[in-house]
């Protein structure tokens, strides 16, 4: 054994002293050294091998040995073996990559690293990932940040996080627990709003017809003016038609509209129309209140799954044999919340890999009969026209 040892030890030498002497490019040049000098395990340098976020960074086993000093012998700062002997990371900075949260891609998104490739939590990341916010006693102790870039010692606020780290593949995956996620209700984190913008709509018809001894003319224009800005929308729409001597103009509607997104409602000022059962179409002057129907919650209606997992795994949910919801659960006890069905009476099937379900422990939820209508006026206010 030591001879084997002493011999793979003289290779090494010998394959450090062959490198020396080739003419290699200076980052090609020290990776080639280290990986001829190093020691270490073919896990430490394997490029597909998951990181997780909060492993403890010194665990011996995540590290490959290299000779300090024929490093320093040949120029080399030992700081390098340092960055290269460990597992696959991200470097420091901010990087734009691939994101999944329970098995479901969230598209590609820029995440900060600290210096020793975790991710930080910041607001921007939260709310891509449609995470809740942690309490600010898991915020960062840096004062000089700002509140878009403190980052939340999330894995401590929700302690059954896995974070994946492919950084070969640029990709970042989150599996976290429903109770993490924010309800459907909070997705208008996500969207950017302001802007300027302007439209000009336009329909215009000429008929000229003679016929003996006479001739009809009629000519019709419709106009639509519009402008965006301060996240106002301005709206204008008229009409014009004339026939032979008699003309006629008529103003359509008139009015400015602003989305208020913490209350889900729309506010509308001017020559409406009521959005109202009662006075379907009804034309005033005035202004009215109503619900957006982008805004309002995603949950009516939905059922909720319960149940455990002794390991991470995936669940799915069918309902007369067709899958309505497949997601990825950590271990331990979970919930899938807002599950859409087909229809109100027929049960669910629920099934995943490598899942040990409690027994009378797994419950599928019929959603309630009363559903909100997302059409009533909540108020209006105005005369008619």
């Amino acid at each position: 054994m030591n001879m084997l040892v002493t011999a793979a030890g003289v290779m090494r030498v010998a394959a450090c002293r062959t490198l020396g002497v080739q003419r290699l490019a200076p980052l090609a040049a020290v990776v080639s050294t280290l990986i001829a000098c190093g020691a270490g395990s073919s896990a430490a340098w394997s490029a597909t091998a998951p990181q997780a976020a909060h492993a403890d960074a010194s665990d011996d086993s995540a590290f490959a040995s290299f000779d300090l000093g024929m490093l320093k012998s040949r120029g080399i700062d030992p700081k390098v073996a340092d960055f290269f002997g460990r597992a696959p990371r991200f470097s420091e900075g901010t990087r734009r990559v691939t994101l999944t949260v329970n098995g479901r891609s969230q598209g590609n998104v820029e995440v900060h690293f600290d210096a020793e490739g975790h991710v930080c939590f910041n607001q921007m990341l939260l709310n891509q990932a449609q995470l809740k916010t942690p309490d600010s006693r898991y915020k960062s102790n840096d004062s000089s940040a700002t509140p878009d870039e403190d980052c939340y010692d999330f894995v401590a606020a929700y302690p059954q996080t896995e974070i994946v780290l492919l950084p070969n593949r640029e990709e970042v995956s989150l599996l976290v627990s429903s109770d993490a996620l924010r309800p459907f209700s909070e997705d208008v984190n996500v969207y950017q709003t302001g802007g300027i913008a302007g439209m000009f709509n336009y329909e215009i018809l000429g008929l000229n017809t003679q016929f003996s001894g006479s001739s009809s003319r009629y000519y019709s224009t419709d106009t639509e003016l519009g402008v965006n800005a301060g996240d106002w929308i301005l709206r204008s729409r008229q009409s014009y038609s004339a026939q032979n001597e008699s003309e006629r103009f008529q103003s359509l509607y008139t009015y400015a509209q602003k989305t208020f997104a913490p209350i889900a409602s729309t506010l509308q000022v001017g020559q409406i129309n009521i959005r109202n059962s009662v006075f379907p179409g009804e034309a005033i002057t005035g202004l009215q209140l109503v619900p957006e129907a982008g805004l309002q919650p995603k949950s009516l209606g939905g059922a909720t799954v319960q149940g455990i997992a002794q390991s991470q795994a995936r669940v799915e949910v069918r309902q007369s044999g067709a899958l309505v919801h497949t997601s990825l659960v950590p271990s331990g006890p979970f919930t899938l919340p807002n599950v859409q069905l087909l229809n109100s009476f027929t049960d669910l099937d629920c099934a995943g890999g490598r899942i040990q379900w409690r027994e009378h422990r797994l419950q599928c939820l019929r959603p309630p009969w009363f559903r909100r209508s997302l059409t009533r006026t909540w108020l209006f206010h105005g005369c008619r026209r």
